[in-house]
């Protein structure tokens, strides 16, 4: 069973999916066709600043104990819930303090029970723990090695590093305590080059996270 979440409008609607996988393997190589039939769940959200409410829900994140995890950017913070879409906590509000958020935009959770937001217009990176304490932050506007124009999407691979895309059409590799460790990518539209890069995607293990 694979769980998808899906923003429906981009502004008010938030969706859960469950497919249904069956896979015919051809050992001992990858599967060669893997068949999927969706199945609508369940639906929650609408417009709003209250609990459970949203105005441009942008990035969703998802941990390990499948709590759901939506970047509300015109509210300016994060709202988790669980699977069943039942409202759990949130943190965040407009301001450029620790935790505080001026349009969010991407988030992401690691193995270790962090979580990572996009920052957007205060053009950094911050990380918490699961219930929304702060741990850390880097970044600032620029574009020389780990700092960002817009930076509006993150993802976390299997070992914790954190990978941003900004608007300076690149994409940065850092540790999990936001160390710089690589970047690639520049304008353009050939092989490794972006035209206002704005999404990361990354196929993990047990989930995809955008």
């Amino acid at each position: 069973m694979r769980k998808v979440v899906i923003l429906t409008s981009g502004f008010i609607t938030l969706s859960v999916l469950f497919f249904s996988c069956s896979e015919k393997m051809n050992p001992p190589t990858m599967p060669e066709t893997t068949l999927f039939t969706p199945s609508f769940v369940l639906m929650w959200g609408g417009e709003g600043d209250g609990d459970g409410e949203f105005n441009r829900p942008q990035g969703i994140a998802i941990d390990n104990n499948d709590n759901v995890y939506i970047v509300d950017a015109h509210n300016h913070r994060i709202q988790k819930f669980n699977s069943d879409g039942v409202f759990l906590s949130k943190w965040g509000s407009g301001g450029s303090g620790n935790g505080q958020f001026w349009w969010p935009s991407g988030i992401a959770a690691d193995s270790g029970n962090n979580v990572y937001v996009a920052d957007m217009m205060n053009y950094r990176i911050q990380k918490f723990d699961l219930n929304g304490v702060f741990l850390n932050k880097w970044g600032n506007i620029g574009f020389e090695n780990g700092q960002f124009d817009r930076p509006m999407a993150i993802a976390v691979d299997s070992i914790g590093n954190v990978y941003v895309s900004d608007l300076n059409n690149r994409i940065q590799k850092f540790d999990s305590d936001g160390m710089f460790l690589g970047k690639w990518g520049s304008w353009g539209s050939g092989d490794g080059e972006f035209n206002a890069v704005s999404y990361t995607h990354l196929t993990l293990p047990t989930k995809r996270i955008v």
